[in-house]
């Protein structure tokens, strides 16, 4: 067995000649042959058999000393159009036998031309190829071309829709491509590489990994100070074009999360209603108020058995009742901005549902906050505080078809010219959750009163983390902090604060060491 050398290479022979492309030589596993005249090949004597050794990587059908008269199956991966047994090749004693190459396969092939090819570098491929089509990758295009100019045998161009296979490394690969005209399979580079050392041994290191990786070691390279979220943004539309649909809903109990049972809806002339038959119990207190029960698989309104439906089922007809509208509808609803509006995006969400029904509404009106501004100082601002003061009249409240028409019939009597200017967007409540998740970036910030809560609940509506405050640091400074949280919005408005104070105390909190 030969040695390695201090490379990792195996050492050669004194008699082994390096230049394999040497006429009438031909490579294979067992060793180096010669061929003396391939139209008139003399058979192996039986001293030079003894050079031989068994090939224990291929198939016993194709050991030249045991099966000299056998042949590849059709199917075998070293399979060609047709094989020269080794027993009919003859050995030129000027050259020694080297050893089993364990990494190259080296057979000889005769052509449909009855011409000999030598099969130098046909390489094994990997079992764990996949399509070229798998996923996406990163890749050079220069660097490709290069490679796919010429074959190294017999020189002419490989094409990509001769490709075997890619092997990832990363979000880059080694792309295997045969060529159509001698059948080598050549590796195919996605991008270029380096190695970590001298010995440049193996793939090597995709430079598209490293800039990746280190990219993600330092985020500023890629993250970029967002601009201000205006979520309240006033939302022009027209009320003429735009129907109103006031819509309610009975849920399981106060949570967002909670399940629809009931949700309906009115305009000037059309309804909707639908029980849900829910996933979660219904709370006690929910049952109380809205005296939805459920038994075994029957759902029940005080105490009287209703019809229902499957939450995918009853928010697709939803949708479907929304659709049929000229134009996209504007829902209406009371205290729907810190409830209903979430309760109804976790349903919709949860059955993959959400974008659909984003795309046949134009937006959202609270009518909580649209009586708190035309009306105020009134003592209770609850819908039926509200019907009983303005309309003089009492309801069923709490079911979602009696609460719908009641609010509908107060709408169009006291402000249906004021809703305008109430309008917020239907991405509202992924708004809230986004806002949400900025605002736990403050949360040690807070703990260490290095800022109050009000700053930090207005940074994280303006879009902010507490990682673009430090990144604004980074870059410009107590200077660059200021210009931030001073910034000034569409509307005219500070994003959040032009407080010195305040700015100072922040900028401290984010560099300690200086």
């Amino acid at each position: 067995m030969p040695k390695r050398n201090k490379q990792g290479k195996f050492s050669k022979k004194k008699n082994f000649e390096k230049d394999k492309r040497i006429s009438g030589l031909v490579f294979h596993r067992s060793g180096l042959l010669s061929v003396s005249d391939h139209h008139n090949i003399s058979p192996l004597d039986s001293d030079s058999q003894n050079i031989l050794e068994p090939d224990h990587h291929n198939s016993p059908s194709f050991d030249p000393v045991h099966n000299q008269n056998s042949e590849l199956e059709p199917d075998h991966s070293y399979a060609k159009p047709k094989t020269i047994e080794t027993s009919e090749l003859c050995i030129n004693d000027a050259f020694e036998v080297e050893p089993n190459l364990e990494d190259h396969i080296h057979e000889v092939v005769i052509d449909d031309d009855n011409d000999i090819n030598v099969d130098f570098d046909f390489l094994p491929l990997p079992s764990d190829l996949l399509p070229l089509n798998h996923c996406r990758y990163v890749v050079e295009l220069d660097y490709i071309v290069q490679q796919l100019k010429q074959c190294s045998k017999c020189e002419d161009p490989l094409h990509l829709q001769n490709s075997l296979g890619v092997k990832p490394y990363g979000v880059a690969g080694i792309l295997y491509v045969q060529c159509s005209e001698c059948g080598d399979v050549a590796k195919i580079r996605l991008g270029k590489t380096h190695y970590a050392n001298k010995n440049k041994r193996g793939v090597g290191r995709f430079d598209v990994n490293t800039k990746l990786a280190a990219g993600m070691d330092n985020e500023q390279l890629d993250e970029e100070i967002p601009a201000p979220m205006n979520a309240s943004l006033c939302i022009p539309i027209d009320i003429s074009t735009a129907p109103l649909v006031v819509f309610d809903l009975e849920t399981t109990s106060l949570y967002r999360t909670s399940d629809v049972i009931q949700i309906a809806a009115t305009s000037s002339n059309n309804e909707f209603s639908s029980y849900i038959f829910p996933n979660q119990p219904i709370s006690i207190q929910a049952s109380e108020i809205t005296k939805i029960t459920v038994s075994a698989n029957q759902m029940f309104y005080d105490l009287q058995p209703v019809s229902y439906k499957l939450p995918h089922e009853a928010l697709t007809d939803f949708i479907t009742f929304l659709s049929k509208y000229p134009s996209k509808p504007i829902l209406v609803g009371h205290n729907i901005k810190r409830f209903d509006c979430h309760v109804l995006y976790y349903s919709l969400k949860a059955n993959q549902m959400w974008n659909e029904f984003s795309s046949h509404v134009c937006g959202f009106v609270d009518t909580l906050e649209l009586f708190k501004k035309i009306m105020p100082g009134l003592p209770s601002y609850s819908q039926t505080s509200l019907v009983s003061h303005i309309l003089g009249e009492n309801y069923c409240a709490h079911n979602a078809v009696d609460d719908t028409r009641a609010l509908f019939k107060l709408l169009t009597s006291k402000a249906l010219n004021n809703l305008d200017a109430f309008v917020f967007p239907v991405s509202h409540p992924y708004d809230c959750i986004v806002q949400q998740d900025n605002l736990k970036s403050y949360n040690e910030a807070i703990a260490c009163k290095a800022v109050s809560r009000a700053t930090a609940l207005k940074a994280s509506k303006s879009n902010l983390k507490l990682s673009h405050l430090k990144l604004s640091i980074e870059r410009m400074g107590l200077e660059g902090l200021k210009a931030l949280l001073s910034e000034k919005t569409d509307r005219g408005n500070v994003r959040v604060t032009n407080c010195m104070k305040v700015i100072r105390k922040i900028f401290d909190f984010l560099t300690p060491e200086s």
